[in-house]
C-alpha cells in the first residue's frame, strides 16, 4: 500500500512541477522568476527583434540603397477578388521622365 501512494506522489509532483512552469508557484509567494520561463521570454524577445531587423533590412535599408521603393499593387480578378502584393518601383528624380512614357525614341 505504501509503495502506491508513494507513486501516487510523485506523480502528482510531475505534474505540478511541469505545470509551474507555465502557471508559476501554486499559493506560495511568487519571488523565484522560473528558468524555463526566463528561457522562454528570453527567446520570445529575441524573436521579435530579429523579426524587426528582417523587416528593417528588406523594407528599409535595401531600399533606400538600391534606389527603388516597395510599393503595394492591387489587382482585382475575376468575381470581386483582390489581390494585393508588394512590388519594388524605381525611385524618379526630379526633373526625370519615365522612359517607357517619353514620346522621344519611339519610332
Amino acid at each position: 500500500m505504501g509503495a502506491t501512494r508513494e507513486r501516487k506522489e510523485r506523480r502528482q509532483h510531475m505534474v505540478c512541477n511541469v505545470l509551474r512552469a507555465w502557471f508559476g508557484n501554486f499559493g506560495g509567494e511568487r519571488r523565484v522568476f522560473l528558468p524555463q520561463r526566463r528561457v522562454s521570454l528570453l527567446m520570445q524577445l529575441s524573436r521579435s527583434q530579429l523579426c524587426g531587423a528582417y523587416y528593417y533590412v528588406w523594407v528599409i535599408l535595401l531600399p533606400r540603397l538600391g534606389s527603388y521603393e516597395i510599393v503595394e499593387e492591387i489587382e482585382e480578378l475575376g468575381g470581386g477578388v483582390r489581390l494585393r502584393k508588394l512590388v519594388r518601383r524605381p525611385l524618379r528624380r526630379v526633373g526625370e521622365e519615365a522612359p517607357l512614357l517619353s514620346s522621344e525614341g519611339l519610332l
